[in-house]
Formats: C-alpha cells, structure tokens, sequence
C-alpha cells in the first residue's frame, strides 16, 4: 500500500491510495476505501496512473497499516513564541468519515487527550504524548533549517498496528479550523 500525494497539495485534495491486493489486482482509491479503479494483474498500472497524475509533481509516500480501522491523524500545531524558540500550541485528532482515509476533510475533531486514554494505557498515553512534542519541535527546527526562517508549522503522525508514531507529513499552512 501506498499513497500518491502532489508535492504542493493541500486539504488532501489529488492524494491518492493504491493497494495491492492478494488476489494480485491493484485498486486506486481517491478519500474513500472504495477503489476508484481496479487494475488487473494483467493491466498497465502506469499507464492509469499517468492519466490519472498528469504532469504535475507528485511524491510517493510508503502506506502504513493503521492501529484502528477508522483512519485518525494527529496534527501538531508548532510556532514560534516571542523569543522564537518552536513550541507546541496544540494538538488535536481528526478522525475522517467513515470508509474514507483522507483526513483533510475529516468527520470528527478532538482533543488528543480525548482520544489517546480510549486506545492506550495512561503510562503509553505519556509516553506518545512526550514523543509527539519532541518529534514536532525537532522536526520543525529541522525545516527551518532547510526552508529558512518559519513562523509556524504543523507535523501530521499517524500510529501504526505496533503502536508506532510515524510522520505523514509536514505543512507550512496549516488547516486552523480543524485545531
């Protein structure tokens, strides 16, 4: 699995899913489960893809097996205080609408304290808690230092089937209404 992303996207609009299933055929999907399009083993995948992408840039981004089977994000909301050190502002859960992974336009939002205490024990809530404030400032400092001076950023995590913090991606303009 994996997903297809315009390198300057926004709002998940154009991200597309694609996942190879046993039976060998490869469904296409577009914000929700559902495929879009289904290549046979025996069809051109490029070939769809390339009619499907265009010439526009995109990136490929390795898919990870989620911890539930409703897809959640976590966004962290990091600026830069009066003395321009990154600092955490807030971090909030936006759960998408059923059947669909794309959680740019998402069903639901909450507070992670919300949602992290119904999945985990309190000792783990702590633990991933910490995790998503050191990881969203170090990756914040590690932007700036290739983009330049930045005001604000938000870093995206999804937790995987292990339990495990991964960064999906990281955006200069952040989507406020949904923090």
């Amino acid at each position: 699995m994996l997903y297809i992303k315009p390198s300057y996207g926004s709002m998940g609009k154009s991200v597309y899913r694609v996942e190879l299933k046993d039976s060998g055929d490869i469904h296409i999907s577009l914000h929700s489960l559902a495929p879009r399009y289904i290549c046979r083993k025996n069809e051109n995948i490029q070939k769809k893809l390339d009619e499907l992408l265009g010439l526009k840039k995109y990136m490929v981004q390795q898919g990870v097996h989620l911890l539930s089977q409703r897809y959640f994000d976590i966004r962290v909301l990091v600026q830069k205080g009066i003395l321009g050190e990154w600092m955490v502002s807030a971090i909030t859960c936006r759960v998408a609408y059923e059947h669909y992974f794309n959680t740019s336009v998402c069903g639901t939002i909450y507070d992670v304290s919300e949602i992290l205490p119904r999945i985990f024990m309190q000792e783990e809530t702590n633990e991933i808690l910490q995790s998503l404030y050191e990881v969203s400032v170090e990756a914040s400092q590690e932007a700036e230092t290739y983009m330049g001076s930045l005001g604000e950023l938000s870093v995206d995590f999804v937790i995987d089937e292990h339990n495990k913090l991964w960064i999906i991606e990281l955006n200069g303009k952040p989507q406020k209404k949904y923090i």
